[in-house]
């Protein structure tokens, strides 16, 4: 997506493409298997979804899954992974054409696209790196001089067990960081595990008739999909196309009311924090952000609101060290 601002992102079926819910205006189109930075095949979206409890300052459930006009056929598509990465030191590898330039004063997006091996960074150890910020939703992965960096937000984090590409799975999508290829920040990336009944649920929803070949919508929604899907339409007035709605169930249910604490109130989880914050080393409470965090990925790695944000050396996202593809 290079529009209003850079993301990536991962063809998941014949007509569906995963990527972060933080960029979600980066543009009204994807380019399809570009092989440089202007290349492509451009395909227009018809319909989106964002998770409904997407979060813009903790960046949880940084997740999104649209519909494209047309399906793709002469491209493979990456099979979701519900595999729970939990393994230290697992190798993993994420792809993009972010930024490449390891001056933290410019920025120069990769002319073709590129790929760094990372490895799996326990949650306890990456919350300590990332003050307690880290949640359930999320996993980190970091590896020395690579990272995902400014552009590469919603791209995908990959396991690749042999050189077969069919045998390539998704356990992630480019979330947010501190710094790219900063030994003291691994990176960080929405947890595909977390959100697999999720993911295909919502395919089910939207188009049951373009879900991967693996996925039963029969046997996961338990009733009639196809009489679902055609009286799921309204006029989507951001892309001025008749498209699906939201089926009712998305609607997340409101949290019963409770109270939580403070800042510096005393801790054992995020839930007993207003803030949704527990400093896990000293068992108490963040307090409520402003808004303006340091760990954003900025509107040229897809800003949530499709704007740019000002960059500083201490809130990018994105790849830029890796090695290029063959």
């Amino acid at each position: 997506m290079n529009g209003d601002s850079l993301c990536g992102a991962v063809l998941i079926s014949k007509l569906f493409v995963l990527t972060a819910a933080h960029c979600r205006d980066a543009d009204i189109d994807f380019a399809i298997d570009p092989s440089s930075f202007s290349g492509g095949k451009e395909t227009l979206i018809v319909d989106r979804e964002v998770h409904p409890l997407y979060n813009e300052d903790t960046y949880s459930n940084d997740l999104a899954i649209f519909q494209l006009k047309e399906e793709i056929t002469d491209v493979p598509y990456v099979k979701i992974s519900n595999e729970e990465i939990n393994e230290v030191g697992k190798e993993m590898t994420v792809i993009g054409f972010g930024d490449i330039n390891p001056d933290d004063a410019d920025v120069d997006f990769a002319d073709s696209l590129h790929q760094a091996d990372v490895l799996y960074v326990n949650t306890e150890s990456c919350g300590r790196d990332h003050r307690g910020e880290i949640l359930e939703d999320m996993m980190c992965a970091e590896a020395p001089n690579k990272d995902a960096c400014y552009g590469d937000s919603g791209g995908p984090l990959l396991l690749t067990p042999n050189d077969d590409y069919n045998d390539d799975s998704i356990v992630g999508i480019v979330s947010w960081g501190r710094g790219c290829a900063d030994k003291d920040f691994p990176g960080v990336y929405t947890r595909i595990s977390h959100f697999y009944e999720w993911i295909v649920g919502t395919m089910c929803v939207m188009n049951p008739r373009g879900v991967p070949d693996y996925v039963n919508c029969d046997e996961i929604m338990e009733f009639d999909t196809d009489n679902l899907a055609k009286n799921r339409v309204k006029e989507n007035t951001l892309y001025n196309v008749s498209v699906p709605t939201e089926f009712p169930t998305h609607t997340p249910v409101a949290p019963p009311i409770k109270t939580c604490g403070d800042r510096g109130a005393q801790c054992q989880t995020n839930d007993d924090c207003c803030s949704e914050k527990c400093n896990f080393l000293t068992k108490t409470c963040y307090p409520k952000s402003t808004g303006n965090r340091d760990k954003i990925s900025s509107g040229l790695g897809g800003s949530a609101g499709g704007n740019a944000v000002q960059r500083n050396s201490d809130s990018r996202i994105s790849i830029g060290l890796g090695l290029e593809l063959p």
